[in-house]
């Protein structure tokens, strides 16, 4: 009998202990995690207030910031308001969050005084992140005025405590006497300085230096060592340099099928130049099809410099027909990126009618662009259009000044790719 009424005696305490079917109420804690996980503002702001007070969870700072940002980074305004109080009682993490989303506008108007004014606070408090953004904002702003010195100062501070970035940026400055004095020993130290963190951009400029002999004494076996480093951590940049260096013998013995593989490597990552170098390859070996294959693939992925060659190829019928117009086309391209060499010779085309109309304003708007770039053909071709009055009202003071601009300049042979075209031909 005793066992016939063990399953009702269950029940009965079922239903006295856990009640008839009640549900239990929903923790608002966890509703509202859940919401601001799934991106809404108003939960993420009140989880940020929970974890600033400590209600219904853990007191959290650092994740009562969390959520904040990411409320404030939908334009929530009672956010922006908690941030901007937390950022005056001087928390430094919050001042450089604040700081950058005034720079990218991340729920804020952009404004770019407002985010030195945060990254100016965080820096001088040792934030090494804000030291280094507030050297790119004095860098390189097109909303504040530049100062390079306060660049320099801001990224040694971050360079000096370990901060990659700054490392190399700072070297650059050192480098080219940028914001202070030109400085070799000290570009090359900060730059070694990231190259020992594995920063392999670095490790390439230091490569750089010692192939070119800028601000070293050259030394292609030094330029190999660290093109090599670079280009083991898969840098494409360093992979088509070291294939150079195997190509022309250059502080490695020469093996044509050693820099065709670390082309190929560079160049499977998408690296136009690299390319463009291996259609170069194929070219002195004598296989023009495959050279030029190269040669579209490099243009196509907007290597100016590759499509600028087609249309030398184009204008004097190497590899492909004789076809001006194409050549014209092609120049175009090469000059709307900005190659100072194609500029040049659309101005040339231009001025002569080649593959176009004559048009001898067009050809000084070209030359005048190639020749503020520093480029010494397109110089001394202003200064004939000034002497002359072609394209442009005639001023012989102007011609003279870009003459001497022209003559302060290394001279520069203009026909030298064709004349590596023509080495095969």
């Amino acid at each position: 009998m005793i066992k016939k009424l063990a399953p009702v005696i269950v029940a009965i305490m079922s239903i006295t202990f856990f009640g008839c079917g009640e549900k239990v109420a929903p923790d608002p804690v966890a509703l509202c995690r859940e919401a601001a996980e799934k991106g809404d503002a108003n939960a993420q702001y009140e989880l940020c207030i929970r974890h600033t007070n400590g209600d219904g969870v853990e007191k959290d700072i650092d994740e009562a910031i969390k959520w904040c940002h990411k409320a404030v980074e939908q334009g929530h305004s009672k956010a922006v308001e908690w941030y901007t109080t937390m950022a005056e009682s001087g928390n430094i993490q919050v001042q450089y969050n604040l700081a950058g989303c005034y720079y990218n506008g991340i729920g804020v108007t952009v404004d770019h005084y407002a985010a030195i004014k945060w990254y100016r606070k965080a820096a001088d408090d040792g934030h090494i992140e804000a030291q280094y953004y507030l050297g790119c904002c004095y860098y390189s702003s097109k909303r504040v005025p530049k100062n390079h010195a306060l660049s320099v100062k801001y990224w040694t501070l971050a360079a000096d405590k370990g901060y990659i970035p700054a490392q190399y940026d700072l070297a650059w400055c050192h480098f080219r006497g940028t914001g202070t004095k030109q400085n070799s020993a000290k570009a090359m130290k900060y730059w070694k300085m990231a190259a020992k963190q594995g920063y392999v951009k670095a490790m390439h400029a230091i490569a750089d230096c010692y192939y070119n002999g800028d601000g070293v004494k050259q030394d292609y076996n030094q330029a190999a060592d660290w093109y090599r480093q670079a280009a083991e951590l898969k840098y494409p940049n360093s992979q088509d340099a070291l294939g150079l260096c195997y190509l022309y013998g250059h502080g490695v013995e020469k093996d044509v099928t050693q820099a065709m593989e670390w082309m190929y490597k560079a160049a499977d990552q998408g690296f136009a130049k690299a390319q463009y170098d291996i259609g170069w390859c194929y070219f002195e070996t004598g296989d023009k099809q495959e050279a030029w294959n190269w040669f579209t693939k490099a243009a196509n992925a907007g290597y100016a410099k590759a499509q600028y060659d087609i249309g030398l190829c184009y204008q004097y019928g190497f590899i492909v027909e004789k076809n001006r117009s194409i050549a014209f086309e092609n120049y175009r391209k090469a000059a709307d990126m900005g190659f100072a060499p194609a500029q040049y010779r659309l101005g040339n085309c231009y001025y002569n009618g080649i593959g176009c109309e004559k048009n001898e304003s067009e050809a000084f708007h070209w030359y005048l662009k190639a020749a503020k770039k520093g480029y010494e053909p397109a110089q001394t071709s202003v200064g004939h259009c000034y002497q002359l009055g072609d394209g442009v009202t005639q001023n012989r003071t102007e011609a003279l000044r870009w003459f001497r601009r022209a003559s302060k300049q290394k001279p520069i042979d203009d026909n030298e790719e064709l004349k590596r075209f023509k080495s095969k031909k």
